[in-house]
C-alpha cells in the first residue's frame, strides 16, 4: 500500500507544482469583474492569486482525501467509516452480554466472549504442522458491521495456514448487538491476538 501511495505522490506532487505555477501566473481581469481595459493594482493581482491558490489547494486536498479513502478501502479491505473499538461510545455486545451494563462491563464481557469463542474453535491440531514450536501468535483485525456481523477479516501469522484458520474462526463468530457512536449505529474496528503454544 505504501508503494502505491508513494507512487501516486511521485506523480501528483510534480503535477501539483506545474498546475500551481500555471494558475499563479495567469490572471484574467474579466474573471474578477473588472473592465477589460482597466489595469489591476498589484494588491488586486496578489489577492486574486491568493484566492485562486486557496481554491486550488482545497480542490487538491479534497481529491487526495477521496483518493486516499478509496485506496485504503481497496488495499486494507476495511470499512473506512468504522469507529475504533477503543473510541466508541457504546461497544458491540457479544451474545449474552447485556447492553444495559456499564461501558467497561460490556467491553469486558464482549472481549471475553470473543476470546473464549475463538480459543475454543481454533483448530490447533489442524494447523500443527504449520505452527512453530513454542508460542505462536496470529494478529487479527476485523470489523463488526452495523448489523452486528463480522466482516473484513485480516490476519497475519508466521504461516498462511495459521492466518486462514484464524479467518475461518473469526468469520464464524455469532452475530452481536452492534455498537453505537454519537447515538448512531456504526461499524466498529476490532483487533484480536490469537496466542497458542505448540510443544
Amino acid at each position: 500500500m505504501l508503494q502505491k501511495i508513494k507512487l501516486s505522490t511521485n506523480i501528483i506532487l510534480p503535477l501539483l507544482a506545474l498546475m500551481l505555477s500555471v494558475t499563479s501566473c495567469s490572471v484574467n481581469p474579466s474573471n474578477v469583474g473588472n473592465k477589460g481595459n482597466e489595469k489591476l493594482s498589484q494588491y488586486d493581482k496578489e489577492q486574486i492569486k491568493d484566492e485562486e491558490i486557496a481554491k486550488f489547494r482545497k480542490y487538491i486536498q479534497d481529491s487526495l482525501k477521496e483518493s486516499y479513502a478509496v485506496t485504503v478501502k481497496k488495499n486494507l479491505n476495511t470499512d473506512v467509516d468504522a469507529v475504533p473499538y477503543s473510541a466508541i461510545d457504546l461497544v458491540p455486545a457479544y451474545k449474552g452480554c447485556d447492553q444495559s451494563l456499564s461501558k467497561e462491563e460490556i467491553e469486558h464481557c464482549t472481549s471475553e466472549g470473543i476470546k473464549n469463542y475463538v480459543n475454543s474453535n481454533f483448530d490447533t491440531k489442524g494447523v500443527e504442522e504449520f505452527a512453530q514450536e513454542g508460542v505462536n501468535r496470529v494478529y487479527v483485525r476485523f470489523t463488526i458491521s452495523k448489523e452486528g456481523r463480522v466482516k473484513d477479516v485480516d490476519a497475519r501469522a508466521s504461516h498462511l495456514k495459521l492466518s486462514e484458520e484464524a479467518k475461518r474462526v473469526v468469520y464464524s463468530i455469532p452475530k452481536m448487538q452492534p455498537g453505537k457512536h454519537r447515538g448512531e449505529v456504526v461499524s466498529v474496528l476490532y483487533s484480536l491476538p490469537i496466542i497458542f503454544e505448540m510443544k
